[in-house]
């Protein structure tokens, strides 16, 4: 299932469906970005900060490699944070965690 997510992320990335970084957290806002995701290594305080946004928006995250592996997927050094602007892809990659056995969370308050 790994590698459908890495196929799916690059897809993303190729079809112009990704914002990378502090933009991604930006288009939280007018809810454009569909799933966010972090790199495992990212930093105390940007994962804490990224993680909040993400729970006041309501907008699923998961975490997923490490900074310098999701860079490679999108030909980038090192990305910390993806977002995913195509609806569908975002439900596909959430759908190939859930039966990796690894749950992308969602809060609703």
């Amino acid at each position: 299932m790994l590698e459908k997510i890495n196929s799916y992320l690059y897809f993303a990335f190729a079809s112009r469906h990704i914002v990378l970084g502090e933009s991604a957290l930006m288009k939280m806002r007018s809810k454009k970005v569909f799933l966010l995701v972090f790199a495992e290594d990212m930093g105390i305080s940007s994962r804490k900060k990224a993680v909040d946004k993400a729970t006041f928006y309501q907008i699923p995250y998961l975490f997923y490699k490490t900074k310098s592996e999701l860079g490679t997927l999108v030909r980038k050094s090192a990305v910390s944070i993806l977002g995913i602007t195509d609806e569908k892809l975002a439900q596909a990659i959430l759908k190939c965690k859930k039966e990796d056995g690894i749950y992308a969370k969602k809060e609703t308050e």
